[in-house]
């Protein structure tokens, strides 16, 4: 069992080949060195993966969508029955964090983050920064719902490398 990559004689891929000294793809290299090769063991984790992150999508459809929704009309109706328990009537003598601190961090923080984009050289676009932030987002509800149900953290990893 192995997590490498190989070539078709079993030896281990030289991926060091494949670029040249800018970081520009050498498709000769690629050409003489042929395809990449794993494990079974690695293409199986691969898969359970890719399975694992897109089953909380299902189960959330499935099994969550009632109770998410009626969370939300809960939400809607929270301003008239606040401060109940007993860490809110506490939390009530403190002025709540306006709604615009947190927006003013977000924009310092993508404002941050595309500055370094464009400047250094981290070979993504723009657009790309963009797109991470809808799919984070997107995922944060599936994943939060099966972790309070069953404890069980969903990996994301393999799914944030195919993005």
């Amino acid at each position: 069992m192995s997590n490498r990559l190989f070539t078709a004689n079993g030896t281990r891929y030289p991926f060091s080949e494949l670029t040249d000294k800018q970081g520009h793809f050498q498709q000769e290299a690629y050409d003489r060195l042929g395809i990449v090769y794993m494990s079974t063991y690695n293409l199986w984790g691969i898969f359970f993966g890719y399975a694992t992150f897109l089953s909380a999508f299902v189960q959330i459809f499935l099994f969550g969508r009632q109770k998410i929704w009626s969370t939300i009309q809960h939400l809607r109706q929270r301003k008239q029955h606040s401060f109940k328990d007993r860490l809110n009537v506490l939390m009530s003598a403190y002025e709540e964090v306006p709604l615009w601190w947190y927006i003013a961090l977000f924009v310092c923080c993508t404002v941050t983050m595309l500055i370094l984009i464009h400047t250094q050289d981290l070979y993504i676009p723009w657009w790309v920064y963009f797109i991470g932030l809808i799919l984070g987002g997107l995922t944060v509800v599936p994943m939060g719902f099966i972790y309070a149900i069953s404890a069980f953290q969903v990996s994301t990893g393999t799914w944030n490398e195919l993005v």
